[in-house]
């Protein structure tokens, strides 16, 4: 993902260190937030209905699908 221009920052909060609102005026067109386990322990309501809201299984293999067609 570094290859296709990707930004990784760790350590941040959200709320705390930075908000959607500053990534936006900073010029950044997506976000992607890693948080937790690729499997929730407990129920986290309905968050995945919500536009642009994926777990890791429905996100992750698309971007490296992609990645792995840019290389060839």
């Amino acid at each position: 993902m570094k290859s296709l221009g990707v930004k990784f920052h760790y350590g941040k909060a959200l709320g705390r260190d930075f908000t959607l609102e500053d990534l936006k005026n900073k010029g950044y067109k997506a976000v992607f937030l890693g948080i937790g386990l690729s499997e929730p322990k407990k129920a986290i309501g309905d968050i995945y209905k919500h536009k642009n809201v994926w777990n890791s299984k429905t996100f992750l293999p698309p971007v490296a699908d992609a990645s792995k067609n840019l290389k060839k």
